[in-house]
């Protein structure tokens, strides 16, 4: 059975390496990093706002594809 995907509860979904920030962007604090399932929509979503990060009304904070972004790549 597929997993649901974390922004939109859509199946199927595959688990992506995602970074979020859930504050200040300068604030190394702020960043995470999720493995997450996601449907193929909300991750052309997440891709085609690249730099400035996708925004969901059902998760906080702004999403971004990878492990690469972001201070928390390379924050230690």
């Amino acid at each position: 059975m597929s997993e649901r995907c974390h922004f939109c509860a859509r199946v199927p979904a595959v688990r992506y390496a995602l970074t979020v920030c859930d504050g200040p962007p300068d604030e190394a604090g702020a960043w995470r990093h999720e493995s997450v399932p996601i449907c193929n929509i909300c991750r052309r979503f997440i891709v085609e706002a690249r730099e400035i990060g996708a925004v969901f009304w059902s998760q906080p904070g702004r999403w971004y594809m990878g492990y690469a972004s972001g201070r928390a790549s390379g924050a230690g």
